[in-house]
């Protein structure tokens, strides 16, 4: 699994857990937007603040930070954009290799 850096957004507060949208950008300079339950995101503080998106990286183009890498929000956690995409291209500089089990 691959991480994307994302800004969370809290929409929800009085929900539990909390309705959090993850913003970050596309490798075309596009806004990207996910909104799932808190906990799907991992962040080092509690939202809001940065936190990160998970995914599977399918495929990559180039290399070093300026690679293009295309990334499955669908696995492992049926993630979506709010434009219903479930496929983003992001810069390998603003992805990492999940440590987490």
């Amino acid at each position: 699994m691959v991480l994307i850096r994302c800004q969370l957004v809290v929409l929800d507060a009085g929900a539990f857990p909390a309705l959090v949208e993850a913003r970050f950008h596309d490798a075309d300079g596009r806004l990207v937007r996910v909104v799932d339950k808190e906990p799907i995101f991992a962040g080092d503080d509690d939202p809001p603040g940065q936190g990160w998106v998970g995914g599977t990286e399918l495929r990559r183009e180039g290399g070093g930070a300026e690679a293009r890498v295309w990334v499955s929000l669908a696995s492992p956690w049926s993630l979506v954009t709010t434009d219903g995409e479930e496929t983003v291209a992001v810069w390998a500089r603003d992805v990492t290799v999940s440590t987490r089990g």
